[in-house]
């Protein structure tokens, strides 16, 4: 899978500061407030140093957004998951945390808006969908599969910008219901025990440990 952009080698604790700086700033006033005149005054760093090594704001949030999507697909116990649990668990997950977070909403309502980071988080969808369901027909046919991908990107990017925008608080298991129902047309996975895996697949999001939690550089 796709890693972050900037790498830290030894000694490169400016831009440790940086990000830390720019994540600080984005929980306690989100992301559209923040500056990079404040990442920079709160980080401490010096200005020519920031811009060469991220750019503008949007390369600060991009490398965030990336390692935010590092622990959504990272430690999944696959363990008694079937295929339709295993196609929507990472909605799931992505569902529940911008319900519980206001910053991960914002984060995600402005990462549907750049191709760059919504192409990432497919690509990150298709290999998660390789290595997990090896041996599937759906997996066999690439482009069957990036277009599954994404409309089902499409349908996600729709749930959370209602809940960003229109502070809507549909139930997990009403979003998970219509996207299993999308999968299973899709891939035509059974349909019977749905209700069930629906249900199964949101109790693991919810007690799943926070993507945000303990996050720093």
């Amino acid at each position: 899978m796709k890693n972050p952009r900037v790498t830290f080698s030894k000694g490169e604790e400016s831009k440790r500061r940086v990000l830390d700086a720019a994540l600080a700033l984005f929980s306690e006033q989100g992301y559209e407030k923040t500056t990079m005149r404040q990442i920079i005054a709160k980080s401490g760093v010096l200005n020519g140093s920031v811009y060469y090594a991220f750019k503008n704001k949007d390369g600060i949030y991009e490398y965030i957004f990336d390692l935010i999507l590092d622990r959504v697909y990272g430690s999944i116990e696959t363990k008694d998951m079937n295929a339709l649990t295993l196609l929507l668990y990472p909605s799931a997950i992505k569902l529940h945390a911008i319900s519980t977070n206001s910053m991960l909403a914002e984060m995600l309502f402005h990462a549907h808006r750049s191709w760059q980071i919504t192409s990432n988080m497919i690509a990150r969808y298709e290999a998660y969908i390789r290595e997990y369901c090896t041996g599937k027909d759906f997996v066999q046919d690439e482009s069957c599969l990036h277009r599954f991908c994404l409309a089902l990107s499409g349908m996600v990017s729709i749930f959370a910008d209602e809940e960003y925008l229109e502070g809507k608080k549909v139930p997990l298991e009403t979003n998970l219901r219509l996207i299993a129902e999308y999968v299973c047309s899709m891939l035509n996975l059974p349909k019977e025990n749905i209700d069930t895996d629906v249900s199964a697949v949101a109790e693991m999001a919810r007690t799943r440990k926070s993507v945000l939690a303990d996050l720093s550089f």
